[in-house]
């Protein structure tokens, strides 16, 4: 399926989370040359504070292996530093589906 490309502007803004939590947005890309993929993601308060990020590479991936996987990063990265009450932001449907439903 192509992707048709347009011109018009699509203005997008960030909303903090609730007072006392904590807002995470991940992303993955990969290069459709090459396979590789990145991943990375923000963790900012209700504050618009940054609090940690991260990127790295995953090597040869699917888009949605990537975007999964930026998923799976934020989840030990909180755990890590205890940072429940975490909001989680990701531009993928699919991979929304799957964390809600699970798959067979």
């Amino acid at each position: 399926m192509e992707t048709k490309l347009t011109n018009s502007p699509k203005w997008v803004s960030w909303i903090p989370p609730y007072v006392g939590f904590i807002k995470l947005n991940t992303d993955g890309s990969v290069n459709r040359a090459s396979s590789l993929a990145a991943i990375g993601g923000i963790l900012r308060n209700d504050k618009r504070e940054w609090l940690f990020g991260f990127s790295m590479n995953v090597g040869s991936s699917s888009v949605f292996a990537a975007k999964l996987w930026g998923v799976w990063e934020r989840l030990k990265l909180s755990t890590k530093h205890n940072l429940y009450g975490t909001k989680l932001e990701v531009d993928s449907s699919i991979v929304v589906q799957v964390l809600q439903k699970g798959v067979s």
